[in-house]
């Protein structure tokens, strides 16, 4: 199976700056390069101000949901995102 074009580019341009293959780093700086890699991809972090989990009716039984709420609100919009999750049985 291919990789879609962003990942695919994604991988070529970490190849091409010339440094180890994370699985070459050891532990400790691993996990360091590749947080700064999600960091420098994901852009900008909002403070979570709550965090609720819940559950929802589903037609095999109850659906688990986690509710997040900004530290900061913006007037003009209001984020959303949904992450349905199945566990194999």
């Amino acid at each position: 199976m291919a990789l879609d074009q962003s990942t695919d580019a994604l991988l070529k341009n970490l190849a091409a700056q010339g440094g180890p293959a994370l699985h070459e780093l050891p532990v400790a700086k691993c996990r360091e390069v590749f947080l700064d890699l999600v960091r420098a991809l994901q852009g900008e972090v909002l403070p979570i101000h709550a965090c609720e989990d819940r559950e929802i009716a589903g037609p095999n039984g109850p659906i688990g949901l986690r509710i997040y709420t900004p530290a900061i609100r913006a007037a003009s919009c209001c984020p959303c995102s949904y992450n349905f999750m199945v566990a194999a049985g």
